[in-house]
């Protein structure tokens, strides 16, 4: 008989929990494999003389050792069984039939940690857009990932075919209903209906924003995981990744690589693989640097479908856990990160990293010139800015556009990106020393037609109707307008009905419901919503006042030396004068005093300044 002890994992052990921390306070407990219910001592030292206790109490940083194990050659098989559980009583790992001297370990459950986190940010449906029904392609169902995107969050897409589909999101009922087995189910599933054969589809399905640029996790492998259910009609969902070559330039076509075709069963089923992501080896990508990584999630085409799907979740590395959970304020976390076109304002001049000052200057690639920022980096900025303010030649006035190195505005071309690529600055919005406000989109016009404090408009619905309570309006005519409505003169919707408003003087009567009341007037009446669109900017800070900017009004007759009244007994004048025998005519109606020029008047309101810098 020979017993020696062995030292395991030199020289000590340390613990992780579940989540990768250090597993401070873990208890280790030993035990003879050949039966595990009776303890087995560690030692401290290669004599076998201190054991140590059992469990063995790791110390704060999830260390402890060293661990000697006791080996005796005449029972061979007799090794060690282990379990380590965290403070709460978790189980960490366990592992059977373990000895340093063998090399063995294995044949029981072993725990394994993994550091796994899905990448497609809000698997669940949180905050999604609500029902649709015959969507257009491009069309936001709920957010997702979108740093430096160009398609960003979790959207439908389509090519072809004609639009007999829709998209809802349905909460699993009732309350306590758990049809994900041995999974967490959350709240939400997304149900996609087609209901006829259209013909002509080529793509048709749920887009979710993976990564910025193809290289990021070009032949990286990949797991992936979903759980669904077929209802009726076609039952198959194909996966596929989407390899968007970007724009500028002459990018080849984008590139949709087939993961895998899934035939549904009618009860819902967890469904995961695995796979590599494809390679951009010899692909040509735009020159504006957007190009990007894309899941898709695809219907069947042109065929009629009802099918369920929630939970699309992928993992970077070979193993999709088959119990996953983010809390609402975990996804909150991605999908509520700053975006494109987000403005912050700081007392530090320094502008964030991935945000530019909004200092009137020009973004644009790096052979433009651009005063703010010449980068590649700022190409999601430019077309959000071009695109916000090409609405008509007004709003192109908001953002100015130049050729590179010129400080002579120029016409635009067909789209923000050509404009990108042919190195054209673009200016950003002005912020420099002007009040920021909400601005108003588009212009809305409705004629109407009323009854006393009821106004009907024409053409209006619930989908078009923008007089909302305390909206200031004008009206137009081609006549006369109703009294006592006047000209150039704001006035404040009171909103009544889905096609019906009142008029109000003040806001304050919008919002207490104080309608006027119309009577007469010709022609054809409108009621306006002026616009004022994103970039729109005017206002002075001081204005030279003149008479024309002055209401009309009366001057008492000037009395004293110097000047002509009437006496007191009638229509008879004294004339007096001073001793130079200055004679003036005392007059109404004119403008007495004052300089010339006259001396400018502030009219900002009290402000407080600050750096403002907007997202790239």
């Amino acid at each position: 008989m020979a017993i020696t002890f062995n030292l395991g994992f030199n020289p000590f052990w340390t613990v992780f929990d579940l989540v990768g921390r250090p597993a401070g306070g873990a208890n280790m407990f030993t035990y003879h494999s050949l039966d595990p219910t009776v303890k087995f001592p560690v030692y401290m030292d290669p004599g076998g003389n201190e054991a140590w206790t059992n469990p063995i109490l790791f110390d704060e940083n999830g260390q402890q050792g060293p661990f000697y194990f006791q080996f005796d050659s005449d029972t061979p098989d007799d090794t060690y069984f282990i379990e380590i559980f965290d403070t709460q009583g978790n189980l960490i790992w366990q592992i059977d039939d373990y000895s340093p001297v063998t090399g063995s370990g294995g044949g029981s459950v072993i725990t394994t940690n993994l550091s796994v986190s899905n990448t497609l940010g809000n698997s669940v449906f949180w905050r999604n857009n609500g029902n649709v029904t015959n969507p257009a392609s491009g069309t936001i169902l709920c957010p997702g990932n979108h740093a430096s995107m160009s398609m960003s969050d979790i959207t439908y897409v389509r090519t072809g075919g004609t639009l007999t589909d829709s998209v809802s999101f349905i909460k699993f009922s009732p309350a306590g209903d758990t049809p994900l087995n041995d999974d967490i189910t959350p709240e939400y599933y997304l149900e996609y209906s087609s209901l006829t054969n259209a013909s002509g589809e080529t793509v048709k399905g749920i887009q979710y924003a993976l990564v910025s640029h193809l290289k990021t996790l070009e032949k990286a492998p990949m797991a992936y995981s979903f759980w669904a259910k077929g209802n009726s009609g076609a039952q198959t969902l194909t996966l596929q990744i989407l390899q968007y070559t970007g724009t500028g330039g002459s990018p080849d076509n984008n590139i949709y690589t087939t993961i895998n075709i899934i035939p549904l069963t009618g009860s819902w089923k967890r469904y995961s693989g695995t796979f590599n992501v494809p390679s951009s080896a010899g692909l040509t990508l735009g020159t504006n640097g957007d190009d990007a990584l894309y899941m898709h999630m695809g219907f069947p085409l042109s065929q009629a479908c009802n099918i369920d799907y929630t939970k699309f979740e992928l993992f970077a590395g070979s193993v999709a856990p088959t119990l996953d959970f983010d809390t609402y304020d975990q996804i909150d976390s991605i999908v509520n990160t700053p975006r494109t076109g987000d403005l912050r304002t700081s007392i530090n001049s320094f502008a964030p990293f991935g945000w530019v000052p909004m200092n009137d200057g020009t973004i644009g690639n790096p052979s433009s010139g651009a005063t703010t920022r010449a980068n590649l980096d700022t190409f999601y900025l430019y077309s959000l800015i071009w695109n916000q303010t090409n609405t008509s030649a007004a709003t192109q006035l908001y953002a100015p556009i130049f050729a590179a190195n010129s400080y002579t505005p120029t016409t635009r071309g067909a789209s923000a990106s050509a404009d990108f690529a042919a190195n054209r600055k673009l200016s950003l919005t002005r912020a420099l020393g002007r009040a920021l406000s909400g601005a108003v989109p588009t212009n809305d016009s409705k004629t109407f037609t009323f009854v006393t404090t009821t106004l009907t408009l024409a053409g209006a619905s619930p989908t078009t109707f923008n007089f909302n309570t305390g909206t200031p309006i004008y009206f137009t005519t081609s006549g006369t307008l109703p009294s006592p409505l006047n000209l150039n003169t704001t006035y404040y919707a009171i909103q009544l009905s889905a096609t019906t408003i009142g008029v109000a003087n003040t806001p304050e009567d919008a919002v207490l419901g104080n309608a006027l009341s119309l009577s007469g007037g010709s022609g054809t009446q409108t009621v306006n919503v002026q616009d004022y669109p994103v970039g729109t900017f005017f206002g002075t800070e001081n204005k030279a006042l003149v008479k024309a900017n002055l209401p009309s009004h009366l001057h008492a007759p000037l009395a004293g030396n110097g000047f002509l009244g009437p006496t007191a007994a009638g229509p008879s004048f004294n004339i007096t004068g001073p001793a130079t025998n200055v004679l003036q005519r005392a007059t109404t109606g004119d403008i007495v005093g004052g300089t010339n020029p006259p001396t400018p008047v502030g009219l900002y309101q009290p402000t407080a300044f600050y750096n403002v810098f907007v997202k790239l």
